[in-house]
């Protein structure tokens, strides 16, 4: 089992083919069409902080919007 990171997940999509990847983020249902730049930064700047502050990051409602990620790909 692997949990991927939206930027890896995008990038295996083109690798096999989608042209087009369309980001939305929210949660609880109601989801924004956003572009992919955000979420990949919110990602990055998480992943080099320390484990106890990345947690308490993650757990604020604006991170947990960004992260909360639907990706779709279109052929």
């Amino acid at each position: 089992m692997k949990e991927y990171a939206t930027g890896e997940l995008a990038r295996l999509m083109r690798q096999v083919g989608f042209r087009k990847l369309r980001t939305y983020v929210g949660g609880r249902g109601k989801f924004v069409k956003t572009v992919l730049a955000p979420v990949l930064a919110c990602e990055a700047g998480l992943k080099v902080l320390p484990r106890v502050l990345r947690k308490r990051l993650a757990r604020t409602l604006p991170v947990r919007a960004l992260l909360g990620v639907r990706l779709v790909a279109v052929k």
